[in-house]
């Protein structure tokens, strides 16, 4: 299938982007997350993303993964707006890519 990317900020935040990369299913086979931003617990952060490997694109809800991110990572930098921009961009992304409305909550 390819890559998608989605990215977001807004004056005086830093800048966050997704990008997966998907399979012919839009099974999602790898997950990251790039920008300036900075997270308490990077760990967290990556193992998020890697729970993401294997699960069907369009199933995934993502301003709660996003949020969930943000908590459990500590990132901070990204306002709850720039996510909310960056969530719907996803869902976008994905509806294109893979010719489904994707959950943007």
């Amino acid at each position: 299938m390819g890559v998608i990317e989605a990215s977001a900020k807004r004056e005086g935040e830093k800048v966050i982007m997704i990008r997966l990369v998907l399979n012919e299913e839009c099974v999602i086979e790898s997950a990251e997350a790039l920008g300036d931003f900075f997270a308490v617990n990077p760990e967290a952060l990556e193992e998020m993303l890697q729970g993401l490997a294997g699960v069907k694109v369009v199933n995934v809800e993502w301003r709660e993964f996003l949020e969930d991110m943000v908590r459990a990572s500590g990132l901070y930098g990204v306002s709850r707006e720039t996510l909310d921009s960056l969530a719907v961009k996803l869902a976008e992304e994905v509806s294109r890519a893979c010719g489904e409305g994707a959950a943007v909550e």
